[in-house]
C-alpha cells in the first residue's frame, strides 16, 4: 500500500481504513473489534529541521485541502500546498473506487489552487488521491471531500 488515511468517509459513526495501492485505486477495510494494536517497531530520526507540517516531504496531508468542504454549487477550490515546485495530479473517487474527475499540473512552492467543476457529482463523501512529484521522488496522500447540493 502507498498510502493511508483513516476516518468515517461513509458517515456511519464508525472509522473507515483507506488505503492506495499500487494500481492507484483506493480499498476500504472496515475496523473491528479483532484488529491488534500496532506495535512501533522502526525509530524514525531527521538530521534536518523540516518545514513545520511537511516534515520534509514534497506535499503534506496537512496542507491539502477542499475549499469550502463541504463543496456547494457547481465548483470547488482543491487547495494544495507544495514545499518545492513538483508535477502534482489528483483523481476523485467516489467510496465505491469509481473514478469521477482528474487533474494534473506543474505547481510551484507554495500554496496552489485548483478549481474543479462539481456539477455533474451527487451529493455524497468523496475521496481525492494527491500524487506529487519532484525530483525522482513520489507522494501520495489521501483526503475526503464532502459535495452537498
Amino acid at each position: 500500500m502507498l498510502a493511508l488515511d483513516i476516518g468515517d468517509g461513509d458517515n456511519d459513526n464508525q472509522h473507515e481504513i483507506y488505503a492506495v495501492g499500487e494500481n492507484n485505486h483506493i480499498y476500504e477495510f472496515e475496523a473491528n473489534s479483532e484488529i491488534p494494536t500496532p506495535t512501533p517497531t522502526i525509530t524514525l530520526t531527521c538530521t534536518s529541521t523540516p518545514v513545520p507540517g511537511f516534515d520534509g516531504r514534497i506535499i503534506s496531508k496537512k496542507y491539502i485541502y477542499a475549499a469550502p468542504n463541504p463543496a456547494r454549487g457547481s465548483h470547488a477550490n482543491i487547495v494544495i500546498y507544495t514545499q518545492q515546485a513538483a508535477d502534482v495530479s489528483g483523481i476523485l473517487f467516489t467510496t465505491s473506487n469509481q473514478e469521477v474527475l482528474s487533474f494534473r499540473h506543474h505547481y510551484s512552492a507554495g500554496k496552489n489552487v485548483k478549481r474543479i467543476n462539481i456539477s455533474n457529482l451527487a451529493n455524497g463523501v468523496y475521496l481525492l488521491l494527491v500524487k506529487a512529484r519532484a525530483g525522482g521522488v513520489e507522494e501520495r496522500v489521501i483526503k475526503k471531500i464532502a459535495i452537498v447540493k
